[in-house]
């Protein structure tokens, strides 16, 4: 198995120091999106809580019509449309070595949109 999947529960919403529902600057989503990222690495992998994230923009992806034809479907599904909010994919990489002095690379990716919300966080070991 290539890396651990974490899902967390849907609509699990991370607040970092009460953040108001109101819309935030793009500037200000990605500093709060940011610390989403961190609280839950630092949760989940500790030993990567110390690393400084580097910061993806994430769009959503949709099946495109070509494809959508050849399953048979004559409308895109809901699901499968692209995301409307911006959302950042934040990757935290750390190198440790084995008992048997090998380096070993340790990568976790988290994807938090700009409502605070986790979508998707992986880990390789």
């Amino acid at each position: 198995m290539a890396g651990k999947y974490y899902r967390p529960a849907p609509r699990r919403v991370i607040r970092p120091h009460g953040e108001r529902e109101s819309a935030l600057h793009a500037e200000t989503a990605l500093q709060a999106a940011r610390q989403v990222a961190c609280m839950l690495v630092a949760e989940q992998w500790p030993a990567l809580a110390a690393v400084e994230p580097t910061v993806t923009p994430w769009h959503g992806s949709a099946p495109s019509p070509r494809l959508m034809a050849q399953l048979g479907l004559a409308e895109p599904m809901a699901a499968a449309q692209p995301m409307q909010l911006p959302a950042y994919t934040f990757t935290f990489m750390a190198e440790s070595r084995s008992p048997e002095g090998y380096p070993v690379a340790q990568v976790a990716r988290v994807t938090v949109d700009s409502q605070q919300r986790v979508l998707k966080a992986t880990v390789t070991k």
